[in-house]
This record gives structure tokens, C-alpha cells and sequence, in this order.
């Protein structure tokens, strides 16, 4: 029997604790899906007020690039322009949303204040390291397809929970994801067909109801679409979690929550 103990104590000590109770840790496909709807079903109002707001600039961008388009084809580079004076305004819901997740999972209380002053102060950092992103992703599609796919995947797993959570840059988004690429990609591309699937049958819908490129249908289908960008808040939050956990198995959604503040 004593032998028998022995023999099977390695073992044991070897399989990693599972947090079976933690609402945004998770490990597996399957735990970062249910974590995933957890935070959907926990935090919808904030996310969909958020995801909301930026539809609504969304919306009113789209009318004015369809106007833009059409009578005036000379000013198609005005494009890019309009395109990026929305990004701030992702960026912060983005920062926000993040705050939001984590906090409403580690069962805090936000005030709109306290959202809107958090999400002020990471916003433009985090608007930095996406741009930047951008380009070294470009840059690694044009020089060689496999820097550029596994830079994409880095920056869209972990980039905005590194800068949001812990302040810091895409050299640590590299290292948090270095050993988890596999995992993080499959999640990525899990939800990327997904939420492509979802748009494209928006917008689809749309066209045919009220006229391809028509206003209405841009506005209803920026409308149609807050429900997936509540969803992809709560999943990247999902899968920030998860590779915080591999990364370092004491990180909890407390631990997550006590360093937004700091």
C-alpha cells in the first residue's frame, strides 16, 4: 500500500490545479467558452451600452463614408482619415469594457465615473499599441506570411488586456502568449468565423430589407451588430484570463481586478 502511494505522489503533484470556481479562469476550449458567456450573461448591460455608444459613432461614420464615396470619388483617401478618427472611440470602449468584465466577475461595483475616468486614462495608450500592432502585423504579412499571422494573433489574444490591465506593451503580450500560441489562436479563430458568419448575415439581411449601401442599412446593421461587440469584449477578457493563468497558476479574477487599480 505504502508503495503503491509512493508510486502514484509524482503524478498527482505533477496534474496543474483546474479553477473550476473562478468565473474568468479558465483552461480549455470548452471552460473559455463557458467563461466567455459567463461574462456576457454577468455584465450585458455595460457591454451593450458600451458596444451601443461605439455603434452609433460606427453608424454615423458609415453614412458619411457611403455620402463620401459617391459623390466625391476624388476624396476616397478622406477614407482612411474618418476610419481612424473612430479608433480613439473603440479604444475606449474597449478600455471600459475590459473594466467593467473584470470588475462586475470580482463582484465590484463600477459607477459610470469611475468607467469613464479609467477608460480616459488607458485609452490612448492602448491606441498607441494597436497602431503599432497594425504596422508590425502588415509589415510581417509583407516581408513573410508567418510573422504576420503570428503577430495578429498575439495583439488580438492579449495586447488590449496587457495594456489595459497591466500598463505595459507588446513585448509583454509576446512573452504571455510565448507556449500558448496554439491555444490562443484556435480561440481566436473559434470566435473570428463566428462573429464573420454574424456579420456577414447582418449585412446581408440588411441590404436585401433596405437597399445594398443604402443609410438605413448601414445604420441597421451597426444596430445588429452591438450584441457581437458585447460578445467580443467578453471573449478577449476570456482569453486574457486564461493566459494570465497559464502564465502564473495563482492568478485569480481578484488578483485581475486589484491590479486595474493600481
Amino acid at each position: 500500500m505504502t508503495s503503491t502511494s509512493a508510486t502514484l505522489t509524482p503524478a498527482v503533484l505533477r496534474v496543474p490545479y483546474v479553477p473550476t470556481t473562478d468565473p474568468l479562469i479558465s483552461t480549455g476550449l470548452g471552460g473559455w467558452a463557458g467563461r466567455g458567456w459567463g461574462i456576457v450573461r454577468r455584465s450585458h448591460r455595460p457591454l451593450l451600452a458600451l458596444a451601443g455608444g461605439y455603434a452609433l459613432v460606427g453608424a454615423v461614420a458609415g453614412v458619411a463614408l457611403n455620402h463620401l464615396a459617391w459623390a466625391h470619388p476624388a476624396l476616397a483617401p478622406m477614407l482612411a482619415v474618418v476610419l481612424i478618427a473612430t479608433s480613439p472611440v473603440s479604444s475606449f470602449v474597449q478600455a471600459a469594457s475590459m473594466y467593467v468584465a473584470i470588475r462586475d466577475a470580482a463582484g465590484l461595483r463600477s459607477g459610470v465615473r469611475e468607467v469613464a475616468r479609467f477608460a480616459a486614462r488607458r485609452s490612448w495608450a492602448l491606441l498607441g499599441w494597436w497602431l503599432a500592432a497594425a504596422a508590425l502585423v502588415v509589415g510581417g504579412w509583407l516581408l513573410l506570411m508567418v510573422p504576420g499571422v503570428y503577430l495578429a494573433v498575439v495583439s488580438g489574444g492579449a495586447l488590449t488586456g496587457v495594456v489595459v490591465v497591466e500598463r505595459r506593451s507588446i513585448s509583454r503580450s509576446l512573452l504571455l502568449v510565448a507556449g500558448r500560441f496554439w491555444a490562443t489562436a484556435a480561440r481566436t479563430v473559434v470566435f473570428g468565423v463566428g462573429a464573420a458568419g454574424y456579420y456577414a448575415a447582418v449585412a446581408w439581411g440588411s441590404a436585401v430589407l433596405l437597399g445594398p449601401g443604402s443609410d438605413a442599412a448601414t445604420v441597421l446593421t451597426a444596430l445588429l451588430t452591438v450584441p457581437l461587440g458585447a460578445a467580443a469584449s467578453a471573449f478577449l477578457v476570456a482569453t486574457y484570463a486564461e493566459l494570465r493563468y497559464h502564465e502564473n497558476r495563482s492568478t485569480t479574477t481578484d488578483r485581475l481586478a486589484a491590479e486595474l487599480t493600481l
